[in-house]
């Protein structure tokens, strides 16, 4: 009897499923206007029979959508970061000369205030030993403590040789362009991420002091994760 109860209700899973499909196929005609309305309709159909038959290739199609989407992601989320960062260090390293050549001449503008105040001439600079110093000790503090500010080892690296270019060839090399495709397993997916990161260095250094670099490298990461559950999902 149990048996027979089991075959019962699956025939009657099978007649609901039939019904639903029916249902859904006499409402889509009827609000069909167009040749595209048809085209979409059709997808919607086959989708819906592909969700139904077979649940582990219809989450593995979508993970894939969202594989490819956060592909195309990156590639404009990287090149915005390299820009913003680019240009904010540029302006950084601007305020920091800036600020060095104010103390530089900070130096020389008390010893000019002097010497005009003073009505001196060039002699007393080399003739008088208080002026000497003096003027020794303006101008050496203004480059002591300004010189630091111009050296080239204190200025940040603002030369970010990477690009979303550089991101895109690792796909493509990969093989990874158009989807996964079925072919890539978990431990080359885990590859292509760890060499997705190091293509993109240049952006990834700077995620602790902005957000836009650290953005990249957790798309990176959700990009190796939505590659891995495709993967799995596969082969299940």
């Amino acid at each position: 009897k149990l048996i027979l109860l089991d075959s019962l209700l699956q025939e009657m899973k099978k007649m609901l499923n039939f019904l639903y499909i029916c249902f859904s196929l006499s409402s889509v005609v009827a609000a069909l206007r167009s040749p595209r309305d048809i085209e979409q309709s059709s997808r919607f159909i086959e989708n819906s029979l592909i969700d139904r038959a077979d649940p582990d290739k219809s989450a593995a199609n979508k993970m894939e959508e969202q594989f490819l989407y956060l592909i195309s992601s990156l590639a404009d989320k990287i090149d915005k970061a390299v820009n913003l960062i680019r240009d904010d260090l540029t302006a950084t390293n601007l305020r920091t000369q800036t600020y060095g050549w104010s103390l530089v001449a900070g130096g020389f503008g008390d010893s000019l205030g002097d010497f005009v105040e003073n009505s001196r001439n060039p002699l007393d600079v080399v003739t008088m030993p208080d002026v000497t110093y003096s003027y020794g000790y303006n101008i050496g503090y203004g480059f002591g403590f300004g010189g630091p500010f111009l050296l080239p080892s204190y200025l940040a690296d603002t030369n970010l040789d990477c690009s979303s270019r550089d991101f895109l060839g690792v796909v493509s090399r990969y093989g990874l362009s158009s989807g996964l495709q079925g072919s890539a397993g978990e431990a080359q997916i885990k590859s292509f991420g760890i060499d997705a990161k190091q293509s993109v260095h240049c952006v990834l250094q700077h995620s602790g002091s902005y957000p836009e670099a650290a953005e990249v490298g957790f798309l990176i990461d959700d990009l190796v994760d939505a590659g891995v559950a495709v993967s799995r999902l596969r082969s299940s």
